[in-house]
């Protein structure tokens, strides 16, 4: 199969993670693999060190954990990522890991991007387009991001600015149905 023909992989973060493709989600098999993808993605496209890895899935045990073992399940996170692609999404990036992917790739990017362009739209007088662009970004909110880990130390700075972003989304999209042609819709 050649690169074009492979569809891409939509990673979903807000809510329970999962990975999507082809109109097929599926949630990484066991709490390991769960663990390891969502902390990679609190940091999308960036180097995750080992050490942060290790943390994520064993807390303060990691130290005493075998550097193999953390291998093994990166090695497993990596077949349920790139079955039949021949790698590439998930590299080795000098002492660390890093998921290979484009901002679209990722909801919450996604969802970020969307929240801060329905912003500027209200701000420059457009509420109708103000409105479509924070209807597209709530449509990708599911839950809580990163769950069930939402509440890991690790992943609390990222779920505080995505709830947060969240909030500011919600008042946009009320302002904006206020000033368009849909004030009835605001009070739902």
């Amino acid at each position: 199969m050649s690169a074009a023909e492979r569809s891409r992989l939509q990673f979903r973060d807000l809510g329970p993670v999962e990975v999507q493709e082809d109109d097929q989600a599926r949630a990484p098999g066991g709490p390991i693999l769960g663990r390891l993808l969502a902390r990679l993605l609190v940091d999308p496209g960036r180097r995750v060190d080992v050490s942060a890895l290790a943390d994520a899935v064993w807390g303060d045990r990691g130290a005493t954990r075998s550097p193999s073992t953390l291998d093994s399940h990166l090695h497993r996170l990596r077949r349920f990522l790139e079955p039949g692609r021949g790698g590439g999404v998930l590299v080795f990036d000098a002492g660390g890991y890093r998921l290979t992917v484009a901002g679209g790739d990722v909801d919450s990017v996604r969802f970020a991007g969307l929240a801060g362009q329905a912003a500027e739209l209200l701000a420059a007088g457009d509420p109708s387009q103000a409105g479509q662009r924070a209807g597209q970004a709530r449509a990708l909110w599911r839950d809580r991001p990163l769950s069930p880990w939402s509440d890991e130390p690790w992943a609390a700075a990222a779920v505080a600015r995505l709830e947060e972003l969240n909030r500011q989304l919600t008042d946009t999209l009320v302002d904006a149905l206020l000033a368009g042609s849909h004030p009835e819709r605001a009070l739902v």
